[in-house]
């Protein structure tokens, strides 16, 4: 999904934070969602 973007080591890093933060999880969905609005492809585990 990041794979070959010049963004790509701060995109992980952002989907890292939000995944620590969030027990539930609802800031993680939330940065899925971003990077797939970004025309990168399908998020994993969407429908």
């Amino acid at each position: 999904m990041l794979k070959g973007r010049d963004d790509a080591a701060d995109w992980i890093r952002r989907l890292r934070e939000a995944a620590l933060k969030d027990e539930k999880g609802d800031m993680l969905d939330g940065a899925l969602k971003t990077v797939a609005t970004l025309g990168l492809g399908p998020v994993i585990g969407s429908p």
